[in-house]
């Protein structure tokens, strides 16, 4: 009965989604080519060169070589494999999916184990120095630090998120490694193949997911997700509608009030989560090996601990004005949520890690 149930409504949202097609085609066609503009704008310069050259790194052994460097903060304070702790490092700068997609290669190659992969996918994920200074400090914030603070945020909230892992983790034993690094014409031409691949699949989910997310406005869903939306974060309805459609596809934070200081710790959160539209990005690129209820639970994790550490910290940072988050207004009835979202996500990490550990 479960099953005819779902299979019904999947074949009802289906039927509806080509109505709203046949309806509203120039609408939904005008939001492919933005986000196919977006892509062009935003997407490929800021991620192909950093996938490229971090692809080229672990190719060659450069990552192994990071790894030894770390000595024992590796495998005593993250109980992770020198040479894991090195594709994480590399993970921070190189965008979002160029961490799931090198974790996938070492995968395919035999370095990596299914557990490993589970584990490290978790936290082995950022957008990427360009990416976030690009959008946060080249448009949102010109001029000032925005783009540094938020890098800052979500690194932070990743290392955090790395570091509740170890303890649901067996002990790493220190060990030697060689360290060969191996530079040929396949390791400088393999990568910008497998590199160019990622793009694509990125561009096409994000094309995707513009064309969708228009049907779901038209529908009126968005705006009743973005009134609850502007309810929780003070926000006007125009702003929640931006975060909202930011969950759903990251590039679109681009369309948030510039120079609104009291939009960063939300800012930090959506960059440290990803969106939607980069979770199927990962799926697609990690050949369905994502475990996606922990990879989730992960995200979502890291997103409030960056939007903390944001909040925290912006003093230390040049944004253009004296008082950050003076303005910043949550509704009286709501200021309890984000602690207790904070308390069951948590829960819901050590849970999940806890569990996984046992299967194993």
């Amino acid at each position: 009965m479960k099953e005819t149930i779902k299979n019904a409504v999947f074949t009802a949202v289906i039927a509806a989604s080509l109505c709203f097609c046949i309806k509203f085609p120039w609408d939904i066609a005008e939001s492919i080519t933005l986000s196919m503009q977006r892509c062009i704008d935003v997407i490929i310069p800021s991620m192909f060169l950093f996938m490229y050259i971090t692809s080229i790194a672990v190719n060659a052994g450069v990552h192994t070589f990071i790894g030894k460097l770390s000595g024992p903060v590796s495998t005593k304070i993250f109980r992770l494999k020198n040479e894991h702790f090195g594709i994480f490092l590399l993970s921070l700068f190189s965008g979002y999916p160029a961490g799931i997609k090198l974790l996938t290669d070492l995968y395919h190659r035999k370095k990596l184990t299914e557990s490993e992969f589970e584990r490290l996918s978790c936290f082995c994920f950022a957008g990427g120095p360009a990416f976030i200074s690009g959008t946060v400090s080249g448009i949102l914030f010109p001029e000032t630090s925005a783009g540094t603070l938020c890098f800052v945020s979500v690194t932070t909230g990743n290392i955090i998120t790395a570091l509740a892992g170890r303890f649901f983790s067996e002990k790493i034993m220190c060990r030697k490694i060689r360290t060969k690094i191996k530079i040929s014409a396949e390791t400088l031409t393999q990568p910008a193949l497998s590199s160019a691949k990622a793009i694509f699949q990125m561009c096409v989910m994000i094309t995707a997911f513009g064309g969708l997310f228009r049907i779901a406005e038209l529908t009126g869903m968005i705006n009743k997700i973005s009134e609850f939306t502007a309810y929780l974060t003070g926000t006007d309805i125009a702003t929640s509608q931006t975060i909202t459609s930011s969950f759903f596809e990251i590039s679109n934070i681009v369309n948030l009030p510039s120079n609104s200081p009291e939009l960063l710790p939300i800012i930090s959160a959506l960059l440290s989560f990803g969106g939607l539209c980069v979770l199927a990005q990962v799926i697609v690129i990690s050949d369905g090996l994502i475990n996606i209820r922990r990879f989730l639970s992960a995200r979502l994790f890291a997103a409030i601990l960056s939007a903390l550490v944001c909040r925290l910290i912006s003093r230390f940072f040049y944004l253009g004005t004296a008082d950050a988050f003076s303005e910043i207004k949550i509704h009286s009835d709501a200021k309890i949520i984000p602690t207790v979202f904070l308390i069951i996500m948590t829960f819901m990490v050590l849970s999940l890690s806890k569990s996984y550990r046992q299967s194993d």
